[in-house]
């Protein structure tokens, strides 16, 4: 072997000891960091059972927990299948008036306990001025599902004096994703816009797991290439897989206003959204039952400073139409300073939902508003048993 051969191998391998070393020391690093702040994201929600009609549902009288991501909390359920402060058995028809909020994870109030939910803090507000509030909010709930649960509670003989719906921006996919089947099921379909690509998808999807688990957990600076080198592959604009996925965001918080590729993705969801919103407001109208329809920002609506329009011009005229009470949350949040400070402020840290000092806001806002939110409490309607 000659000198230069020789010279070669050695540089190589010096190269490849000096970067084992780099990368043992990378991996070193960042697994001490792990000990001493990691806490790992667990999703854990034991109570949630599947349902022959509306998918999904909470198990009644169940106590478990309830995490989603670093957020978690002690759950409860009562007999009607809904999240509560305590495992109780809840009547059909009560002796008072009562409010039954309807909505997704928001309304539910995911990994939060019920007492700093805005639900358990009304409840405990109208529990004083004689009204009992109930809550069906179950994650992922949109018009569809908000529909099947409340005609299949109606049925059952629940009795209310008012409904209050709340809702958002994930409805558009939702209603999507949760089509009625031939047998008069739901079913679920993840990427119910986008068939054609449904595999390529998926599979860039388990690339992504594979990444975040084993590289961006475990390494500081080969983690911060693979979120990089992810996110300039989320800015090519590919005409398939994941940045075709990721566009269900944009679009959804651009709606109704949205024009573009997914623009019919938009109409369809909203069209959907309204049939059923028609079906509900035309049972409530029937059995007499009050309706409000209360509309809410996620933060990137907030960062995009979303005022008039968008996310509540669709549900405020569709309340004008249908005679029906609209409250618009935006104002509530968007009047609290600068988006980021809004933000840090009313919701998780790297998560949609309200904190629990966004909850006490939102309680604080729907209680509010001349007390004409949920029910008159001044008797300006005449309650009688029913």
């Amino acid at each position: 072997m000659s000198k230069n051969h020789r010279r070669f191998w050695l540089r190589l391998w010096a190269v490849l000891f000096g970067l084992g070393i780099a990368v043992a020391l990378d991996y070193g690093v960042r697994q001490i960091y792990l000990k001493i702040t990691y806490r790992p994201l667990v999703y854990h929600h034991p109570h949630r059972i599947p349902h022959p009609v509306y998918h999904h549902a909470i198990e009644p009288n169940r106590e478990s927990e309830d995490a989603i991501g670093r957020y978690s909390a002690p759950f409860f359920s009562n007999s009607l299948g809904m999240k509560d402060g305590r495992v109780r058995e809840v009547p059909l028809k009560g002796d008072r008036p009562r409010v039954l909020l309807m909505g997704d994870s928001f309304t539910e109030g995911i990994g939060t306990a019920w007492e700093k939910t805005f639900a358990g803090i009304l409840a405990e507000k109208l529990d004083r001025a004689g009204v009992e509030l109930l809550n069906g909010g179950t994650v992922s709930y949109s018009p569809h599902l908000i529909r099947l649960r409340l005609e299949d509670l109606l049925e059952q003989g629940l009795r209310v004096d008012r409904v209050v719906i709340l809702v958002d921006i994930s409805d558009v996919l939702n209603e999507l994703q949760y089509a009625d089947s031939d047998n008069g099921t739901v079913r679920y379909e993840e990427f119910a816009p986008f068939q054609q690509q449904a595999e390529a998808i998926r599979k860039i999807n388990q690339t992504n797991s594979w990444l975040e688990e084993n590289l961006e957990r475990n390494f500081v600076i080969l983690g911060a290439i693979s979120r990089n080198l992810r996110l300039l592959w989320r800015n090519q604009e590919k005409t398939i897989g994941i940045s075709d996925y990721d566009q269900i965001p944009r679009w959804a918080y651009e709606w109704p206003d949205y024009r573009g590729p997914y623009e019919k993705y938009v109409e369809e969801g909203l069209r959907r959204a309204r049939r059923n919103m028609d079906a509900i407001a035309d049972r409530l109208n029937k059995e007499e039952v009050a309706l409000t329809v209360v509309v809410y920002p996620w933060p990137q609506q907030i960062r995009r400073g979303t005022k008039g329009g968008r996310g509540e011009m669709f549900w405020k005229d569709w309340c004008a139409e249908r005679g029906v009470d609209f409250v618009s949350l935006f104002p509530a949040f968007l009047s609290q300073g600068s988006s980021e400070e809004v933000i840090e402020k009313y919701y998780w840290k790297d998560d949609c939902h309200w904190n629990e000092e966004g909850q006490q806001r939102v309680a604080e806002t729907l209680f509010d508003e001349h007390r004409a939110v949920l029910i008159p409490l001044e008797a300006s309607f005449e309650w009688k048993r029913r």
